[in-house]
């Protein structure tokens, strides 16, 4: 079964009418990285590139990608399980290399690991096979920034590897200069930004009540881990510093993951209900009650429940790593391990020229970033530089 939907996927490949990629996903999960990658690949389908993907067979990934109108082969890697991580590594370059030997010479290799750390094996093996290779990722931060062992090793092996890679494909203006600035990219790299269609028309920022007695509604949307979302270090400010904050404010956590339990101990040791905990429910309902969304990330791409607090009227307030940087105004922006500067920055958040401020800011800031037409010119770039033909009018969105 598995060979035959191979043989019948290759030969898709053969006889396309325009430019083709084969996109590789190793991933383990689908989310957001995922459907954002689905979403542009969708759109370059539309604009005449030929997509073909391999996966693994993962119930939601294999749906989503059919559910885009992309051809799929999930048979190509193997779920994950084994009791050896080197054993699955390993069965994952053994599907990866005949994949490569079966595409089309002209077929571009998509990768699409969300960091530029992740998997590079992946890469040399395209790159000794001789095949054009592309990598999206939406996080181009530094392995020590990331808290990765042997970091500075760890990239140094990298920098070697991706330099094979003949086009980059980012979120924003900040992970590219990161990409060029940190990694020394020489090759294009363009910018697709992510895209979220929200319902309604974008509301009114909603005021805090003058009581002084009421606290500021601290939301934390997303999932619960403490190295990436910096839960770690915020929940050990709160119990240091616990002072500076109880009393005006509460901080509600909703969402679910491997950091839960740790959470749950601090909202114990908050008697008072300073500190909630929710699961994943209504994220309008959830928005409506919020005053402020706060990201205290190490490193993001570009958070789509920023774009989400932010049509709902709800200012954001977030690390400097948070991947927002560009988007809000510079006194929502506090530096990662400064609780000093975060506990101010949501403090000015009562004030209710501020809040409506900051949400303008960002309004204005996104829009480029979330139209329609932005992002099929993105798109645009990326599918006539998979077909060969460097656009003329995309400096705007890839490096020379």
């Amino acid at each position: 079964m598995a060979t035959a939907i191979h043989d019948e996927f290759a030969c898709s490949l053969q006889h396309p009418e325009g430019s083709r990629v084969t996109v590789l996903l190793v991933t383990r999960e689908f989310g957001g990285h995922e459907k954002m990658l689905l979403e542009w690949l969708k759109e370059a389908q539309r604009q005449g590139l030929q997509v073909g993907i391999y996966c693994r067979n993962i119930s939601e990934l294999t749906q989503q990608c059919a559910a885009a109108g992309l051809h799929v082969d999930a048979f190509a890697y193997a779920i994950p399980g084994q009791r050896w991580r080197i054993v699955e590594i390993f069965r994952d370059l053994v599907a990866t290399s005949r994949i490569l030997r079966r595409m089309p010479g002209d077929s571009i290799a998509l990768f699409a690991p969300g960091v530029v750390q992740t998997a590079p094996w992946h890469i040399l093996a395209a790159a000794l096979c001789r095949r054009r290779v592309a990598s999206y990722v939406p996080m181009a931060y530094g392995s020590r920034g990331m808290r990765f062992r042997f970091a500075t090793l760890r990239d140094w092996i990298v920098r070697q590897v991706i330099r094979h890679v003949d086009i980059w494909i980012t979120i924003t203006e900040q992970q590219r200069r990161l990409l060029k600035d940190q990694w020394r990219i020489d090759a294009p790299i363009y910018v697709v930004p992510n895209r979220l269609n929200l319902p309604g028309a974008a509301a009114t920022v909603r005021p805090i009540p003058a009581d002084e007695r009421r606290p500021t509604r601290v939301l934390f949307l997303g999932r619960f881990e403490r190295n990436q979302k910096g839960l770690d270090w915020l929940v050990a400010e709160l119990r240091r510093h616990r002072s500076s904050w109880a009393g005006h404010m509460r901080f509600v956590f909703q969402g679910q993951g491997e950091y839960e339990q740790a959470l749950r101990q601090l909202a114990l040791e908050s008697s008072d209900g300073a500190v909630s905990i929710a699961p994943w429910g209504n994220v309008v309902q959830e928005m409506q009650q919020a005053d402020v969304l706060l990201l205290p990330s190490r490193f993001e791409g570009f958070p789509l429940v920023a774009v989400e607090a932010t049509h709902y009227g709800v200012p954001v307030v977030a690390s400097n790593q948070a991947g927002l940087a560009d988007v809000l105004p510079p006194e929502c922006i506090f530096p990662f391990g400064d609780f000093d500067a975060l506990i101010k920055a949501l403090e000015r958040m009562r004030d209710p020229l501020a809040r409506t401020s900051a949400v303008a800011h960002a309004r204005t800031s996104m829009r480029p970033l979330l139209s329609r037409d932005s992002f099929e010119q993105a798109v645009g770039n990326v599918t006539r530089e998979f077909a060969g033909n460097t656009p003329g009018t995309s400096h705007a969105s890839a490096t020379p």
